[in-house]
């Protein structure tokens, strides 16, 4: 546990989390400059959504390729 009694693992996820969403918070600043504010506030929720659909997508697909005796 650390100083603010939360689990270390915890903190680290959302330290992570936080780096990872630095080059996108770079990017969307820099068209909203631009005067791409529009095309800036769709890239803040296009990216994360094609994250997670694409993420899901190729690791069940992994998965089904690992696993070809799956009943339909």
């Amino acid at each position: 546990m650390s100083i603010i009694d939360l689990p270390k693992a915890l903190l680290n996820m959302t330290v992570l989390a936080w780096g990872n969403c630095l080059g996108d918070m770079s990017a969307d600043v820099a068209m909203t400059k631009k005067g791409f504010g529009e095309m800036a506030i769709t890239a803040t929720m296009a990216g994360p959504i094609f994250n997670i659909m694409m993420g899901g997508f190729l690791s069940n697909f992994v998965y089904i390729l690992q696993h070809p005796d799956l009943p339909d």
